[in-house]
């Protein structure tokens, strides 16, 4: 993969639009007629890697605004991005990781082959209907059952994004050995960038959210390694950033580490130097991305 790329903010912006563009194409086009256009999507490989070696991408891919209307599509690019990145963080070869990146690109494919009015249900959904849901992984494993273009790995990635260590994830509840490591690359992906989005139903959590999360998962749901290797570089991109704290503070992160988690240490605008991990009292309500 390339090296750090000079795209400025707007630049960024501009490409991951032009790439949402084609993805919603491929996945309407896949809806209405049962096949993907597979042209269409390694085509946007290449698209995905110039923007994983932007400078500050995970920074760069909070700023987009998503909307309801095309969660999905912007959602499965920013998988692409964030899986590819944890797996050049990981060291994996450049081509497992364009492998990568096309199984984050469809990995949610099989939501084509679930019903509009489940996907756009604006509350919650009942039982049966989130059953339903629950089959899309499997949904899109078999879209690809005749296309040998896509390889055996990637099919199964797709398969397996919401299967989890211990037995408590699906279509399989497949546990140990038998999720795939890569799976659960695009797993870590796809938790980060569902829990940092604004949806129909609810507002997005802060990156601190996330890492609240993912340590929980990684012990006994998802890989250690895979966890701790995304959560150290999502704390690196988090040092510099604005917050607002509880009691309406204006600060800049100055220290964070894993041990400290979702207490780091700021600096508020006064000049007053906080360690949240000894104050109890406050905590951080909003991150503004540099």
């Amino acid at each position: 993969m390339a090296g750090k790329s000079l795209l400025s903010s707007r630049q960024f912006q501009e490409k991951h639009r032009d790439l949402v563009i084609v993805l919603q194409s491929v996945f309407q086009k896949t809806r209405y007629s049962g096949q993907v256009p597979l042209q269409a999507v390694e085509s946007l490989v290449g698209g995905v890697e110039e923007l994983i070696c932007t400078i500050g991408v995970l920074n760069q891919i909070k700023k987009i605004v998503i909307n309801k209307e095309d969660y999905t599509f912007r959602h499965s690019i920013n998988v692409a991005i964030v899986a590819g990145l944890t797996g050049k963080w990981l060291g994996l070869t450049d081509d497992i990781l364009r492998e990568l990146i096309l199984a984050g690109l469809l990995h949610d494919i099989g939501k084509t082959q679930i019903p509009l009015s489940i996907l756009n249900k604006p509350g919650d959904l009942s039982i049966s209907e989130m059953s339903e849901m629950k089959k899309h992984p499997l949904l899109g494993y078999q879209l690809f059952q005749t296309y040998e273009e896509i390889s055996q790995l990637v099919k199964l990635w797709i398969l397996q994004h919401h299967e989890r260590l211990d037995g408590s994830g699906y279509p399989y509840a497949r546990e140990g050995s038998q999720v795939s490591y890569h799976a659960q690359i695009i797993a870590v992906a796809d938790i980060y960038d569902a829990m940092t989005s604004n949806r129909v139903y609810r507002n997005a959590a802060t990156p601190f959210g996330v890492i609240e999360e993912l340590f929980k998962e990684m012990f006994g749901k998802l890989d250690p390694l895979i966890c701790t290797t995304f959560l150290d570089k999502l704390n690196e991109s988090l040092i510099g950033n604005s917050v607002r704290l509880s009691n309406g503070t204006e600060a800049i992160i100055i220290h964070i580490d894993f041990p400290r988690g979702t207490k780091p240490l700021i600096k508020t605008s006064q000049g007053e130097c906080i360690d949240l991990a000894k104050n109890q009292k406050l905590h951080i309500v909003e991150v503004y991305c540099t």
